[in-house]
């Protein structure tokens, strides 16, 4: 069973950057921004094994500089 709706969303932004960032990397970065993460979570969320709290969301979707909605899939998050 799917645990977020997130995961191949984040996948695909993390495969997207120039250069393609790792989950070691976004790993690290989300943990900078206050979420603690670490590879292997990373891995977790991108297969759907695991949910995603609200902080980690929050931080994910500051790395990659999109809102937070539309990693829920949202393209235009409301105002």
């Amino acid at each position: 069973m799917n645990k977020n709706l997130t995961g191949k969303r984040i996948r695909n932004l993390r495969q997207e950057q120039v250069p393609p960032m790792s989950q070691a990397e976004l790993a690290h970065a989300a943990t900078k921004l206050g979420a603690p993460l670490n590879q292997d979570t990373v891995s977790l969320i991108e297969n759907g094994l695991r949910g995603v709290s609200d902080i980690e969301l929050v931080a994910i979707a500051r790395c990659f500089k999109v809102p937070a909605a539309e990693l829920l899939g949202e393209r235009n998050s409301p105002r």
